[in-house]
């Protein structure tokens, strides 16, 4: 896998963290300075100097802050210290991962670095630790040319803890594994739609499952019309470039019947929006209507590499339009008009172009035990451990994109979702407000509809809204 080659050598120690010789320090800090055990001692190290900064920088630990200090000298190993506000965060895990986040990314000039976890923490916290340095360290550089000298990268990282037990390295291999896969799904979305197309798209795809041991289907245009796939036909009908339909499985070695779940991942490697033309500014992003796509193969891989013990399906509808309805008003040979009614299994009358761009998933996955459909936008939203977890047996919990209003829900009850919180950092109550604010803002505030989309009852909806002190319409 090519994000691999970028990946520093992570490793589990425990160091007194001012004697590690790394050449960045980065320590978490909690609101106020309380109970930052790891900023105190090492504040006494340096005889108050720590302190003193940070208040001449007014920093006071608020979870979004993070300061960036020069320590020359031989009072401290490391050269540079990384101050990561924590606020009021108490779970060792999302401490863990904003800390290994925003030490890689702070680390643009230094190959070395050091985290201090949180104390007693979890293999979780490891594995939280080992997604962030590799995901915050990412960097799309394919396209770099001339005197573009990108950065050094960071090349090794200790994770300092109380103990460096077997579960914390396993853990951290677990973590290296899901950042490069969540890596590999960003380079893919950031390729240019001219070069990663369908045809593109399905080649990366069965390259990958060569690398992984993965089974591998491909469906071409002739194939699709004999299956009777007449939806993604559809949409592709307006590009000249030809759809494919993708299929990777993993089946786990040495399990019996194991249990098979299946992710279906949009594949529109470009979206113009047909007659609801994107403006120009929203164009340049549509290039991203196939990050469901990526999700949905990179969690393939990922499934292979953790050695998963239940049957992964990876199934991809891969089209190339986005302007079909488009090229037909400009009176194009190809494409296909609103109101045009197409057969595939059931007819559908396409009153809308997204209508048949979502419906161009052709699936039909009845022998399937679950099907969690990887409907993404942003490739920052694949989260990606939540998925493995769940695979393990947990409770399954459909999760797509999390709509603006959503956000802006939680937000004012304390739930700030950013693009590296993931669903298994939050508590069972903060699960489920993220799952009704995305049900409310999907069915702008019917609160029948939400009820009907969560799977249960208008009154258990409306005494779960009043217990988080949410509105909707009648």
């Amino acid at each position: 896998m090519a994000t691999s080659k970028t990946t520093p050598t992570i490793l589990v120690k425990t160091d007194e963290f001012h004697k590690a010789r790394v050449d960045l320090l980065a320590i978490p800090v909690w609101s106020g300075f309380r109970d930052s055990h790891a900023f105190e001692a090492l504040d006494t190290h340096l005889q108050g100097a720590l302190r003193n900064l940070a208040k001449q920088e007014r920093f006071e630990g608020k979870r979004s802050q993070v300061l960036k200090l020069p320590f020359p000298g031989p009072s401290l190993e490391a050269s540079w210290v990384l101050l990561v506000g924590s606020g009021d965060e108490r779970n060792p895990t999302a401490v863990a991962r904003r800390l290994a986040v925003a030490a890689a990314r702070a680390a643009r000039g230094q190959r070395s670095a050091a985290l201090v976890l949180p104390q007693q923490a979890p293999p979780e916290a490891f594995q939280a630790a080992a997604e962030g340095v590799v995901t915050g360290g990412y960097r799309f550089l394919r396209y770099k040319t001339g005197k573009q000298e990108p950065a050094p990268a960071l090349r090794r990282v200790l994770l300092l803890a109380d103990k460096a037990t077997r579960a914390a390295r396993q853990a951290v291999a677990r973590g290296v594994i899901l950042g490069e896969c969540v890596n590999l799904a960003r380079d893919w979305v950031n390729m240019p739609p001219n070069e990663m197309n369908p045809p593109a798209l399905a080649r990366a795809a069965e390259q990958l499952a060569k690398e992984h041991g993965l089974q591998s289907t491909i469906w071409n245009k002739a194939r699709l019309r004999r299956e009777g796939m007449n939806l993604i036909l559809a949409v592709a009908s307006g590009s000249a470039v030809e759809p494919r339909f993708i299929h990777l499985r993993y089946k786990p070695k040495g399990v019996r019947k194991p249990k098979r779940v299946a992710f279906v991942g949009k594949g529109l490697t470009f979206d113009a929006g047909g007659l609801c033309l994107k403006t120009a500014k929203g164009m340049a992003d549509m290039k991203c209507d196939m990050a469901g796509a990526a999700a949905t193969l990179a969690i393939a891989a990922a499934a292979a590499r953790l050695q998963l013990p239940v049957e992964v399906h990876a199934l991809v509808g891969a089209d190339g339009a986005g302007k079909s309805t488009l090229m037909k008003i400009l009176g194009g040979a190809y494409g296909h008009y609103v109101g045009e009614i197409y057969f595939d299994g059931k007819k559908v009358d396409i009153r809308n172009p997204q209508d048949a761009k979502a419906l161009g998933i052709d699936v039909v996955y009845q022998e399937v035990d679950t099907a969690l459909i990887s409907y993404l936008t942003v490739a920052e939203n694949i989260m990606m451990d939540k998925m493995v977890n769940e695979m393990k047996g947990k409770h399954f919990i459909r999760w797509g994109n999390i709509h603006r209003e959503a956000r802006e829900v939680m937000k004012r009850v304390g739930i700030d979702l950013d693009t590296h919180t993931l669903v298994q950092d939050l508590s069972l109550a903060q699960k489920q407000m993220v799952l009704i604010a995305r049900a409310l803002a999907t069915t702008g505030g019917n609160v029948t509809h939400a009820a009907k989309l969560l799977k249960i009852s208008r009154k258990s909806l409306q005494t779960k809204m009043k217990e988080f002190g949410l509105r909707g319409e009648s």
